[in-house]
């Protein structure tokens, strides 16, 4: 009796043929790692391994942005120099965001144009803040700030099992509201260590505001007093909390611009150095801040 005939599922084998598509699963403790400058460590993160994120070569990347940022910036204040001196060689006035105005003819010798800017979107937080501070020293609005935090916080958080950051944001934003600058736009960095960076410190902050009115800065200082310091007597309040005008270096033209770089890498300079207590979180911009960010960085990239 002869074989019954096999029927071929052709449907099936080409099925079976067609090559699997490997789908990369995008960490869900991964948005944008490259842009935020706090350090961070693989136990920050919950969860099994497969689904943290590459601390490692976060890392890396970060590193090589923050250097390509620098030189940037460092561009950028060698061609606002130069557009500075052909205002002052004219007899025009100084006018504030000047780097991009085409009312000269020094972007003959400039060295960059608004296309070689990268894009709002590929900025770190150390670049946003550089922004915010040289538009608030343009149009002569910046504060810096400085102020220290009572460590028993920290103490009474840390053993309740507590965020620190999520307090500090509470007790300063609660404390600013009291005052009626809710929506004043500033940022900071809190920091532990030395200036050095091998050394414990009484935890601090160092940031910026951008002030149009000059109570306002005052208003910020009581706010920080109040938030980070509540047991500050008066004989303490001159060291425990400043807010202070941003200022250029003295040298003319050229130390208006050349010294503002400096300033990112001092405000940044133990950003990167890990903090049990701090976790993989320390730099704040408020919401207020980063619009003008997004404003100025605009305005020189033409958008």
């Amino acid at each position: 009796m002869p074989d019954a005939p096999q029927y071929v599922d052709l449907e099936a084998n080409r099925l079976q043929a067609r090559p699997r598509k490997i789908r990369h699963r995008a960490h869900r403790n991964e948005p944008l790692p490259t842009l935020k400058i706090s350090a961070r460590r693989l136990s920050d993160f919950s969860g099994p391994r497969r689904k943290k994120p590459p601390v490692n070569r976060q890392k890396r990347e970060l590193a090589k942005l923050l250097l390509a940022e620098s030189e940037l910036i460092a561009t950028l204040m060698r061609d606002a120099a130069l557009r500075a001196a052909f205002e002052a060689g004219a007899g025009v006035p100084r006018e504030p965001m000047s780097v991009w105005t085409d009312s000269d003819q020094s972007y003959r010798f400039t060295e960059l144009a608004p296309k070689h800017l990268p894009r709002w979107h590929k900025l770190s937080e150390a670049m946003k803040m550089f922004i915010a501070f040289d538009l608030g020293m343009e149009h002569r609005v910046c504060f810096s700030i400085t102020a220290n935090i009572d460590p028993r916080m920290i103490g009474r958080w840390a053993t309740a099992g507590s965020d620190i950051m999520p307090n500090f944001e509470q007790r300063i934003r609660r404390a600013m509201k009291r005052q009626g600058i809710s929506s004043l736009p500033f940022a900071y960095v809190v920091e532990t260590k030395t200036r050095r960076g091998s050394q414990q410190s009484r935890p601090h902050i160092h940031g910026l505001a951008v002030c149009e009115d000059l109570l306002d800065a005052t208003r910020l200082k009581v706010a920080l007093e109040q938030a980070l310091v509540p047991g500050l007597t008066w004989q303490g309040r001159g060291r425990a909390v400043r807010v202070e005008p941003g200022y250029d270096k003295d040298a003319p033209i050229v130390g208006e611009f050349l010294g503002r770089g400096s300033w990112m890498d001092y405000i940044i300079k133990n950003a990167h150095r890990y903090d049990v207590r701090l976790g993989k979180r320390r730099v704040f911009i408020s919401h207020s801040l980063t619009d003008l960010i997004r404003e100025a960085w605009a305005v020189r990239r033409e958008d």
